[in-house]
């Protein structure tokens, strides 16, 4: 919640992890992988290197920098794409047998609570502070939202 209290934006880019964005993992054989899960799988690398130097197999390489929420079909109408990301790879990967497919694994199902109780937290944090004269209007709007959020009944709803 530091970005509400303040802070930046944690969230910089739409990758799940960094295999996704270019992280080059260099193993003792000679041997580059994107993905920590799949070091030491030979037909996983995306490079290999020696004294001649770094030799890529562009078309693994492409595929781990291309792998992105609007690239898959089921991610790209999916509401949570850019919160999830379309998932691990890896997993998508060992699911279905290609990175292009999402790996939701059930954020579906349990995000929206998580979100709904870290606005109870925020609210909460909110309602608690001291009001300033000057944010009296804004404290008021928050009240007013508060007791429709937690209302029942709508025409119990208090209106100012």
């Amino acid at each position: 919640m530091a970005c509400l209290d303040g802070g930046t934006y944690p969230y910089r880019s739409v990758s799940n992890c960094s295999a996704e964005s270019g992280l080059l993992m260099f193993d003792a054989l000679g041997d580059v992988y994107s993905c920590w899960e799949e070091i030491g799988e030979p037909g996983k690398r995306v490079a290999t290197y020696s004294a001649d130097g770094l030799q890529f197999d562009y078309n693994v390489a492409a595929a781990w920098l291309s792998r992105f929420p609007g690239a898959i079909a089921q991610c790209a109408e999916c509401p949570y794409a850019l919160i999830h990301t379309s998932g691990c790879a890896k997993h998508a990967r060992d699911s279905s047998g290609t990175i292009f497919a999402s790996a939701c694994e059930s954020f579906q199902e349990y995000f929206p609570a998580t979100l709904a109780f870290a606005f109870d937290q925020v609210e909460a944090n909110l309602m608690s502070r001291p009001r300033k004269a000057t944010s009296a209007h804004n404290y008021e709007l928050m009240e007013r939202h508060r007791q429709i959020v937690h209302s029942d009944d709508a025409e119990h709803v208090v209106t100012h």
